[in-house]
């Protein structure tokens, strides 16, 4: 009863950040690229390569997330049958002074969902730092690359401006991806 009252409500949700964030941040991120593309093929190519290397750490973490919810899950729905078995022998369970046993059981139960839930968000709170590493990464490179080109008459500084304006658009779009593809 309890996978599926939580099962629908993860559902919903995914789906509803999936429509409204993920459509709209994929169609943004497009533009963007094609933008940059546009600005400055080369120093495109310096942040492509760059950027697969932040799906890596989403797709490990997703693998992570989803593994603990399935447990998550599983916990939840033993606490429920664990709870409504200690509700409905009450009187049994007094009969037999079996209270401590009782209440350690559920305690175990919500311990071990707690622990779940601990380790869910401890995964979640890595992405942040990981995807910010990476952002700057690409930026330093970009600037480096930027700084030779500029000082060579290659480009200008106007240019270099509307690259970076790009970059930042797109490295603010892709954070906000990440967290939506954990959630699905």
């Amino acid at each position: 009863v309890a996978r599926i009252t939580n099962d629908i409500g993860a559902i919903q949700n995914g789906f509803s950040l999936a429509l409204n964030t993920l459509l709209r941040d994929v169609v943004m991120v497009i533009g963007l690229l094609a933008t940059m593309i546009y600005l400055d093929p080369v120093l495109s190519l310096i942040v492509l390569c760059i950027y697969p290397f932040t799906v890596l750490p989403i797709v490990g973490i997703s693998r992570r997330l989803r593994r603990v919810a399935k447990a998550t899950q599983n916990e939840i729905g033993d606490m429920t049958a664990t709870l409504t078995e200690k509700l409905s022998g009450a009187r049994l369970i007094k009969t037999f002074r079996l209270e401590k046993y009782a209440t350690d059981s559920l305690g175990d139960k919500f311990n071990e969902i707690f622990r779940l839930r601990m380790k869910s968000v401890r995964a979640r709170a890595r992405l942040g730092p990981m995807l910010e590493a990476f952002a700057g990464l690409a930026i330093a490179g970009v600037i480096g690359l930027a700084t030779w080109r500029i000082s060579s008459g290659i480009a200008t500084p106007g240019e270099f401006m509307a690259f970076i304006t790009a970059v930042s658009l797109e490295a603010n779009v892709l954070r906000s991806v990440g967290p939506v593809t954990i959630s699905m």
